[in-house]
């Protein structure tokens, strides 16, 4: 069926784009896969020209179009559908803000508290400002229990999706009140993706195809589409960076579909050699050496197989992603392939280890890195049953490139709001592979990754205008350090930040200037958030990563200067990590390894530090001399078995408060200050390992000998506040000048100049192990 008559009015191939950057994104964590909103930031005036092109005006024009079968408006009104569904169908935001204490409560609470510890035991006295706070803090926390999220208005606007491929997206106005509409607030309603067929007269302008029930003779075409186009436009991409593997499997014999033998070889002497190495997720059961006590039963090989040149091996005795990897291989035209279990040569296991330079610049030199992304396990292969899409068909009148017109048939789809709009498509965190500290690395390493996803295929690289291209047509900006030794180079070494020169466009973008050390936190908050089965492989599944960032942006010194996951020139401000406690259910463990407290590597999970995202910040510590035991000293950037930071910095004793803050979280304050005088100013106490929830953890805190070591100050890029960041430490044994790592604090500065706190007088040299 074709469009109704409202759909055959909009200039489909001429719609205005989005300006995303004028908005911010509002409530979208809250567990509502279909719903988030966008809030106009307030230095964007009000729109002098329209959102985009004005569509239906109202959710009864919208369901009446559906219902007659317009089969754009049947797209867009079922997901209009899970938008309100989210809405009115158990709201978790609601829950979760309903748990916390109401405003009687916590006035009532907190009152109790001040007046059983006022000092000079004068009950009777009650101090005004502090009931101030506690009123103004009350009022705060009632009024977020009863947030309401904004509701969409349907009146409609559509927008093109920009460089994203083809297809619009839908924007609906909220209601600021009964009756009335704002465009303050847009709520996303849907993102339609056009596709089609390969045989139809639009595939010269639509990239996207429909997506098969498996991976067939369209995806391929795709496949080998994307790398003639790769290999002709991206210089980075096709360079020739360095010397195959030692083993390679020579395919000639195999084809797309028979089942022949394959035969192990010595790389041929031929410049560039194009090889494909395979990404897959490894049984780590036994341990992140996957070559160590080999299991014949999972990868179907002869248990006394010599891994030797000539040495022939049956395609059919082979796990299936090993038997689906050769047959892609061959169906991309390509004859060598490289997988770790059957190409590391016998009795070298030793050198050929995950967190080893061998395996690293085997992913880096590949021709193609072809991911079984996701496959869960080695048995599962790459030609998987993919679930089947919604697709709604109906023709369009189009324009080809030599100004011909035309009329195809286009095959649109609904797309993820959330992936496309915050930039998550990329990121593939819901496949298996994703999900592993190993591959994460393998992927960071590649020049280009041909992705078998659950749902599609994706071929991502370095070189290209876009970094991830679909399946499906979409196209997708990546994470700038997920291709770390390939993508940027000529680190240009400002003060104040560093920046990172782009070697595709060549040039340092003044409004997105990227700080070294801003781009190692994220790196190392993405990496340090994924699978490990040994959590002792930390520092081991990141030394690659490390060394090929060190590379990239031209760090100066030697292997010497990373100590335990910390960069030597930046050691004071990268002892600012912290856990990520606060995310639902999540709590960090300590790593009983011998890695130093003061390296994030002793910790399970996410870390992130915020001193490097909190704009202009200054040091006060010093650093006097700082050591890492490695215990492999082959391998520098590996697993560490102790080390010591001594340095001096202003050190403060802190106590615990004696009352929980209103979200029921406990606080430190200096041991010489009035539990009444910490209710002023901002105070951050967060504990790597330990429960910061008052309740649960008071008793346990009380016990502790703690200090806070001061070693920085920030101010706020936006108004300017300063605020102190800092160690939460206590001494091991009965030694207060050595001491280890167990939180962080953030303090702002007018708190501390009430304390009547002089950090000069405070300097001590202490140690840290």
């Amino acid at each position: 069926m074709g469009l109704c008559d409202q759909c055959q009015t909009i200039p489909l191939w001429d719609l205005p784009p989005f300006q995303l950057s004028d908005y911010t994104c509002g409530l979208e964590q809250l567990g509502k896969p279909h719903y988030f909103n966008l809030v106009r930031k307030d230095d964007v005036p009000g729109a002098a020209t329209p959102i985009g092109f004005h569509w239906h005006q109202d959710r009864g024009g919208l369901w009446q179009s559906a219902a007659g079968g317009c089969p754009l408006c049947r797209l867009v009104d079922k997901q209009a559908r899970l938008v309100l569904s989210d809405l009115d169908g158990g709201d978790q935001h609601a829950a979760i803000m309903k748990n916390k204490p109401r405003q009687a409560d916590i006035l009532r609470q907190v009152k109790e508290k001040v007046e059983t510890h006022l000092p000079f035991g004068d009950k009777e006295k009650k101090p005004d400002d502090n009931d101030d706070v506690m009123t103004n803090i009350a009022a705060m926390v009632a009024e977020e229990s009863n947030v309401t999220l904004p509701r969409p208005s349907f009146d409609l606007w559509l927008t093109n999706r920009g460089s994203a491929g083809a297809g619009l997206m839908v924007f609906s106005t909220s209601m600021q009140g009964p009756g009335v509409a704002t465009e303050k607030c847009l709520i996303p309603i849907a993102i339609i993706g056009f596709c089609s067929e390969p045989e139809d007269s639009l595939s010269s302008i639509l990239p996207g195809r429909p997506i098969e029930a498996a991976p067939g003779p369209s995806a391929f075409a795709l496949a080998n589409k994307w790398l003639e186009q790769c290999d002709r436009r991206h210089q980075l991409c096709s360079a020739h960076l360095g010397q195959p593997p030692a083993l390679l499997l020579d395919l000639d014999n195999a084809t797309e579909h028979s089942q022949a033998t394959v035969r192990l070889c010595e790389p041929p002497v031929q410049v560039p050699l194009q090889y494909v190495a395979l990404s897959y997720y490894h049984d780590e059961g036994s341990g992140h050496n996957v070559w160590k006590n080999l299991e014949p039963s999972l990868y179907n090989i002869s248990s006394n197989s010599t891994r030797a040149p000539g040495e022939l091996i049956k395609h059919e005795n082979l796990c299936q992603v090993f038997q689906d990897a050769i047959v892609a291989t061959r169906r991309l035209g390509l004859r060598y392939l490289w997988i770790d279990s059957l190409c590391t040569p016998a009795g070298d296991e030793k050198t050929w280890t995950r967190d080893s330079e061998n395996l690293a610049m085997v992913y880096r030199n590949a021709y193609l890195v072809i991911s079984a992304t996701g496959a869960s396990d080695p048995s599962k292969g790459l030609f998987e049953q993919r679930s089947p899409k919604n697709y709604e068909h109906f023709p369009i009148k189009a324009e080809s490139a030599d100004g011909n017109h035309m009329v195809g048939n286009v095959a649109a789809l609904s797309l993820p709001l959330q992936d496309e709009i915050c930039g998550r498509c990329p990121e593939l965190r819901s496949e298996p592979l994703s999900r592993s500290a190993w591959a994460f690395q393998e992927r960071v390493l590649a020049r280009r990754v041909l992705h078998f996803t659950r749902d599609q295929l994706r071929f991502e690289c370095v070189g290209g205008e876009f970094g991830m291209m679909s399946e499906d047509g979409t196209c997708s900006p990546l994470p700038r350090f997920f291709h770390l030794p390939n993508r940027l180079e000529n680190a240009v070494l400002s003060p104040d930040p560093m920046q990172l020169k782009d070697t595709v466009t060549g040039q340092v973008s003044v409004a997105k200037v990227t700080s070294i050390m801003e781009m190692w936190s994220a790196i190392l908050f993405w990496c340090s958030g994924l699978d490990l089965a040994d959590p002792s492989d930390r520092l081991p599944a990141m030394a690659q990563t490390a060394r090929a960032f060190r590379e990239m942006v031209q760090l100066r010194g030697t292997d010497s200067d990373y100590l335990a996951g910390i960069w030597r020139s930046n050691l004071i401000d990268g002892l600012m990590w912290g856990s990520m406690n606060d995310l639902p259910n999540f709590r960090s463990t300590e790593i009983q390894d011998g890695t130093p407290s003061w390296s994030w590597a002793s910790v399970t999970g996410p870390v992130t530090n915020i001193l490097w995202t909190s704009g202009n910040y200054s040091l006060i510590g010093e650093v006097i001399e700082a050591h890492a035991d490695v215990a492999d000293p082959a391998k520098p950037f590996g697993r560490v078995t102790g080390g010591f930071i001594k340095l001096r910095a202003p050190i403060i004793a802190v106590s615990m408060t004696e009352f929980p803050f209103t979200d029921g979280t406990m606080g430190l304050r200096p041991t010489e200050a009035s539990d009444s005088s910490c209710l002023v100013g901002a105070i951050s106490t967060f504990f790597e390992t330990m429960d910061g929830n008052f309740d649960r953890s008071a008793e346990q805190v009380r016990q502790m000998k703690l200090f806070v070591v001061v070693l920085a100050i920030s101010s706020h890029p936006s108004n300017g506040e300063e605020f102190y960041h800092g160690l939460i430490v206590t001494p091991t044994k009965d030694d207060d000048g050595v001491l280890r790592k167990v939180g962080r604090y953030l303090q702002t500065a007018k708190q501390v100049r009430r304390w009547v706190i002089d950090l000069d007088t405070l300097v001590q040299t202490i140690t840290l192990v």
